[in-house]
């Protein structure tokens, strides 16, 4: 059981705006580490301009809705593979019998 006490409203910026806005160098990184409650497809979408530049993307992911309009594995493999990645490594780090799993997920170029 979920309860709201109350929301807050906050301004955000995709990936690619924070990087350029802190005028970081993209290509001193190897891997891009996500957890970010469900959104991390919004993200990923959002970083378009340095997927290019990664070899590695490590997440964590679901199989199930864990939350309104989150993301599961498959939906982030099928989006990472546009941009040459491919899974190769999912662990199982929490089980619920009536939703699913959680995973570590780690992509890497194909």
């Amino acid at each position: 059981k979920v309860n709201y006490i109350n929301s807050i409203k906050l301004k955000s910026s995709t990936l690619n705006t924070l990087i350029n806005k802190e005028n970081l160098n993209i290509k001193e990184y190897q891997a891009l580490i996500l957890d970010t409650q469900g959104s991390e497809l919004l993200v990923l979408k959002g970083a378009s301009e340095i997927l290019v530049n990664m070899n590695y993307i490590v997440t964590e992911a679901a199989d199930f809705d864990s939350y309104e309009g989150c993301c599961k594995v498959d939906d982030l493999s099928q989006f990472l593979q546009k941009y040459g990645f491919k899974e190769i490594s999912r662990k199982k780090f929490a089980y619920h019998e009536k939703a699913g799993s959680y995973y570590d997920v780690i992509y890497g170029k194909k």
